[in-house]
């Protein structure tokens, strides 16, 4: 049988592992010996301040280089602090452009798919230019990854988004921010929705549309908290 193994890279600063209890014995679930992997995703999210001191950084080269071509790996937001892609008069700019080079080399070379998707941080943590700076990280780094749309979803907007990982793995992509964001922000008709529930119409779509596929969601705020 097929292993879809998905390798969560992420940091713990003193805080406690949580596990549903419908998959507290997740730890016993393991796959047959003879089991295939037939793709890797690697998860990375909250980068904060980027550099090689972080060994978690070093970790996930060494795993993206073993996954090699049949591997994604997806950046799940803030991926600069404090305040995202800042603008050239920031008194923070040449750190930033410093910061998303580094996080722009680490992924560059990567055989498989990269997924940046923003985060609160990166809309500047709400603030009213939080916008811009969403367009001009995206413009940022898909101008310097050149790989073409990595930045998803598009120019600011909610998504959804679908991409296909592989034959039968699916991911899809969505801001929770732009729903929180109270400045501006792409409007309904910028996004070609009616109502803001035309968003969730689309995500039903997609799922529909993929049911005979295995489905990863994809966002920076969680769908399920535990405080």
């Amino acid at each position: 049988s097929l292993l879809l193994l998905c390798s969560l890279t992420f940091q713990m600063q003193g805080q406690k592992t949580f596990y549903s209890k419908k998959i507290k014995a997740w730890e016993l679930n393991k796959p047959s010996p003879n089991a295939q992997v037939k793709h890797s995703v690697f998860l990375i999210g909250d980068l904060k301040y980027p550099n090689d001191q972080n060994p978690v950084y070093q970790l996930l080269r060494d795993d993206m280089r073993s996954a090699g071509k049949n591997s994604s790996v997806l950046i799940l937001g803030d991926i600069v602090y404090p305040l995202g892609m800042v603008d050239s008069s920031h008194i923070e700019f040449k750190n930033s452009i410093i910061e998303h080079d580094y996080v722009i080399n680490l992924f560059k070379d990567h055989p498989g798919q990269s997924i940046f998707i923003p985060g609160n941080h990166d809309w500047e943590r709400g603030r009213k230019n939080g916008w811009q700076h969403i367009l001009d990280q995206e413009a940022y780094i898909e101008a310097n990854m050149n790989r073409g749309n990595v930045y998803l979803p598009d120019g600011g907007g909610p998504g959804p988004g679908a991409v296909p990982l592989c034959d039968d793995i699916v991911l899809i992509v969505f801001d929770m921010q732009w729903f929180l964001q109270r400045h501006d922000k792409p409007g309904l008709k910028q996004l070609g929705f009616e109502k803001v529930q035309d968003f969730f119409v689309h995500f039903e779509d997609i799922i529909m549309r993929n049911q005979q596929k295995k489905i990863i969601v994809a966002s920076h705020h969680p769908l399920f908290s535990v405080g």
